[in-house]
C-alpha cells in the first residue's frame, strides 16, 4: 500500500475515531443529564418516538458518509497489464546487432533493427552469384530456337520448294492468260467503240437524214406555193430563184447524208465481223491456258498436302520440344526461387521490418550488450497497452469525463526476487468498458496506457504485472455517500420539525430559569437557612418537569416529603421555586391532553404515568404560585373525573380523588397554620 493511501486511511480513522469518541461522550453525558423515567404523555410520544427514530438514522448516515469516504480511501483499484498485438524483436544469438530504429513512430514496413554477420555475408554472396547464373541461363534458353527433327525439316524445304515452283509457274500462267484476256478484251473494247461511234453517228446521220428531209419538203412546198405566186406575178422573180436555189440545195444535202450514212452501215458490219473474229480466238488462247493452270493447281494441291503432313509432324516436334524447354525452364525457376527464399531469409535475419504501422513503446539503451533472447525493440498498436481494472458502475461517466488518469506499477514481493520499478508511475485513459453480468454493479474498465519501457519489457517477456489505478472520483459522489448524506439530512430535518411539534407555545422558555431563582436570596438562607435553598431548588424542578413534560417519581416524592416535613414553610418555599403559574399551568394543561390521549403504551405504564401526574396535580394545588390555585383545581377536577379514569382503566377514581382530597386538605391546613 502506497504512503499516500496509508496516510489517508490513518487521517481518515483518526476522524472517525475521534467523531465517534466526541459522539460517545456527548450521548454518555446525555444520558446521564436525563437519566428519568418519561411519563406517557411527554416527548416520548409520537413525537418523541420521530425524534429519537431521527437521531438514529442521523448517526447512522454520518457513519455511513464517514465509512463511505474510509473505503474509497482504503480499498485498492487494482487491475492486470496486457499487451494486444505486441511484436517484440529479440537478440539473435549467432548476430551483431548494427542499428535499431530511432523514431517511436514507425510505418508498415520500416526497419526496426538490422544485424551483422560474417558467415551470413558470404553465404548471401554466393546466392547472389547463383542467382545471377540461373538468371543467364534462363535467358539464354528464352531465346534459343526449339530444336526440331532434322529430316522432317530437310522434307518440309522440299516440298516448300516445289511449292514455289509451281506457284511461280501457276502465276506465269495466270498472268499470260490475264494478259491475253486483257488484249483480247482491249481490242474488243476497241472495236466496240469503233462500233458504238459509228452507231452515234449512224444515228446522228439518221437525225441529219430526216432533219434534212423535212427541210426538202418544206422547201419543196414553198417553192411551188412561190411558182404559183410567180405564174401570178405577185412574187418576184428573185425571190423565186432564190427559194428554187434553196431547194437544189437541199437536195444536194438530203443526197450527201444519205451517202454517209450507207457508209457509216458499211463500215460497222466489218467491224461487228472483226470482233467475232477476236472473240473466237481469245476464248481458244483462255482454254489452252486454263487447262495448263488446272494441271498446275493439282500439282500444287498434292504438295500442299504433304506440306500439311509436314506441318502436323513438325508441330507434335515441336510440342515435345516446348515441353523439354517448358521442363528446362521450370527447373531453373525453383532453382531460382530457392535462392530468393534463402536470399529473402537471410534478408528477413538480417533485416527486421515492422508488420504494421505503430508506435515503439520499449527500446533497449545499449542494442550491443543486450543478452541474447532479450528484447531489442517492441512494437505496438495504437491502443495495444491496456489496463483491465474492476471497478464499480457509478465510476463510469467520472472516469470517461478524466482526460488522464495516473496508476501506478506494483512491485512483486511474492518472488524470490523482489520486482523494483524506477518509472512506477504512468497516465492511462478509459478505452472501452464492460458490464459484468456475473458480479452487479460491478464492470471491466479497459484503460489505454503509457507503460514506462521496463515494464513493456516485462509484457514481452510473458510476465504478468498488475497495476493499481490511483485515480479516484470525489468522495462526494459515491451513490453510499450521497444516500447516507440524503438520510442524515433527511433525520435532521424530521428531528427539528419533531422537536417543535412537541414543544409547548412557552417551549422556547422551558429551559429558562427565572431570575428570582436563579439566585438565592440571602434572606431566604438567613431566615431558612441551606434547608429554604433546596426547597426552593425543589420548586423549580418541579417547574421544570412539568414544562418538560417529563415526570420524576423520586422529584415528586421529595416534593412530597418536604410537604409533610416543613409544612408552611415548604409550600412558601416551593411557590417561590416555581416562578409564574400562568406558564406553569399551560403546561400543565398540555402534559394532562397528551397524557390522556397517548397510546401504543401498555396498562400498567399507563397506571405508574397516571398515579405521578395525579401526584404532581396534588402538589402543584397545594404548594402552587399565586394565582394558578384555581386553574390548578380545575385541572384536578377534569383529571379526576370517572370518564378519564374509565377511558384509561389504569386506577380507580375513587383512590385517585381521596389521594386529591387528602393532599388539598393538608395544604390548606398548613395555609392557614
Amino acid at each position: 500500500m502506497e504512503w499516500i493511501v496509508i496516510a489517508e486511511v490513518a487521517a481518515i480513522s483518526s476522524m472517525v475515531g475521534l467523531g465517534t469518541y466526541c459522539l460517545a461522550c456527548a450521548v454518555h453525558v446525555w444520558r446521564k443529564r436525563n437519566a428519568t423515567v418519561r411519563a406517557p404523555g411527554g416527548v416520548g410520544g409520537v413525537a418523541g418516538v420521530l425524534r429519537r427514530a431521527s437521531t438514529l438514522l442521523l448517526v447512522v448516515g454520518l457513519l455511513g458518509m464517514l465509512l463511505s469516504t474510509v473505503w474509497q480511501a482504503a480499498v485498492p483499484q487494482e487491475g492486470i497489464l496486457s499487451g494486444d498485438g505486441l511484436f517484440t524483436v529479440l537478440r539473435p544469438a549467432d548476430f551483431d546487432v548494427v542499428d535499431v530504429a530511432g523514431s517511436d513512430a514507425v510505418s508498415q514496413h520500416a526497419t526496426l533493427a538490422r544485424y551483422r554477420s560474417a558467415g551470413a555475408t558470404t553465404e548471401i554472396a554466393v546466392l547472389k552469384l547463383r542467382r545471377e547464373s540461373l538468371v543467364a541461363d534462363q535467358q539464354v534458353l528464352l531465346h534459343q530456337p526449339l530444336a526440331v527433327d532434322p529430316e522432317i525439316t530437310q522434307k518440309i524445304a522440299e516440298q516448300n520448294a516445289q511449292d514455289r515452283n509451281g506457284r511461280s509457274n501457276l502465276t506465269n500462267f495466270v498472268l499470260e492468260q490475264e494478259k491475253l484476256l486483257r488484249d483480247s478484251l482491249r481490242s474488243r473494247l476497241a472495236t466496240q467503240d469503233e462500233i458504238n461511234k459509228l452507231q452515234r453517228e449512224m444515228s446522228q446521220l439518221q437525225g441529219e437524214f430526216q432533219q434534212a428531209q423535212s427541210n426538202l419538203a418544206q422547201c419543196q412546198a414553198e417553192h411551188e406555193r412561190l411558182a404559183k405566186l410567180h405564174q401570178r406575178g405577185v412574187s418576184s422573180e428573185q425571190e423565186y430563184s432564190e427559194k428554187a436555189s434553196e431547194l437544189a440545195a437541199q437536195q444536194i444535202e438530203v443526197r450527201k447524208l444519205e451517202e454517209q450514212f450507207e457508209k457509216t452501215c458499211e463500215q460497222k458490219a466489218e467491224l461487228e465481223q472483226a470482233l467475232d473474229s477476236f472473240r473466237k480466238f481469245g476464248e481458244d488462247q483462255a482454254r489452252v491456258l486454263g487447262v495448263k493452270i488446272a494441271e498446275v493447281e493439282t500439282q500444287l494441291r498434292e504438295i500442299a498436302s504433304l506440306q500439311e503432313d509436314l506441318e502436323q509432324q513438325r508441330a507434335g516436334d515441336l510440342v515435345r520440344a516446348q515441353r523439354h524447354r517448358e521442363e528446362l525452364l521450370k527447373k531453373i525457376g525453383v532453382e531460382l526461387e530457392q535462392a530468393e527464399q534463402q536470399l529473402a531469409g537471410w534478408t528477413r535475419r538480417l533485416e527486421i521490418l515492422a508488420p504494421f504501422a505503430g508506435r515503439v513503446v520499449y527500446r533497449a539503451t545499449s542494442p550491443g550488450s543486450v543478452n541474447p533472447g532479450e528484447p531489442l525493440i517492441v512494437m505496438a498498436p495504437a491502443d495495444g497497452l491496456r489496463l483491465s481494472v474492476r471497478l464499480p458502475r457509478w465510476m463510469k461517466s467520472h472516469l470517461a469525463r478524466a482526460e488522464e488518469a495516473h496508476c501506478r506499477l506494483l512491485e512483486d514481493l511474492e518472488r524470490d526476487e523482489q520486482r523494483r520499478f524506477v518509472e512506477c508511475r504512468f497516465p492511462a485513459a478509459l478505452a472501452s468498458w464492460k458490464d459484468l453480468p456475473a458480479h452487479p454493479g460491478y464492470a471491466l474498465a479497459e484503460m489505454r496506457c503509457e507503460l514506462p519501457g521496463e515494464a513493456v519489457r516485462l509484457l514481452a517477456r510473458g510476465e504478468q504485472i498488475a497495476a493499481r489505478l490511483l485515480w479516484r472520483p470525489p468522495f462526494y459522489r459515491a451513490p453510499m455517500f450521497l444516500f447516507c448524506a440524503v438520510l442524515a439530512t433527511i433525520a435532521a430535518f424530521v428531528r427539528s420539525v419533531s422537536g417543535r411539534w412537541a414543544a409547548s407555545p412557552s417551549a422556547e422558555r422551558r429551559f429558562q430559569v427565572p431570575a428570582a431563582q436563579g439566585v438565592i436570596n440571602p434572606e431566604i438562607t438567613t431566615e431558612f437557612g441551606g434547608e429554604g435553598a433546596m426547597l426552593r431548588l425543589l420548586g423549580a424542578q418541579l417547574r421544570e418537569m412539568t414544562v418538560r413534560h417529563e415526570l420524576d417519581a423520586h422529584g415528586i416524592a421529595a416534593a412530597e416529603w418536604a410537604l409533610d416535613r416543613h409544612r408552611a414553610r415548604a409550600v412558601r418555599l416551593l411557590a417561590l421555586g416555581m416562578g409564574e403559574g400562568d406558564e406553569l399551568c399551560d403546561s400543565l394543561e398540555n402534559l394532562v391532553k397528551q397524557c390522556v390521549h397517548e397510546n401504543g403504551i401498555s396498562a400498567d405504564v399507563r397506571r405508574r404515568s397516571f398515579g405521578l401526574l395525579h401526584r404532581l396535580v396534588a402538589i402543584l394545588q397545594t404548594a402552587g404560585p399565586e394565582g394558578s390555585h384555581e386553574r390548578v383545581r380545575r385541572i384536578a377536577r377534569q383529571l379526576s373525573s370517572p370518564g378519564h379514569a374509565r377511558s384509561k382503566g389504569t386506577v380507580e377514581a375513587s383512590s385517585w380523588r381521596d389521594t386529591n382530597n387528602r393532599v388539598c386538605a393538608a395544604g390548606e391546613e398548613l395555609r392557614k397554620g
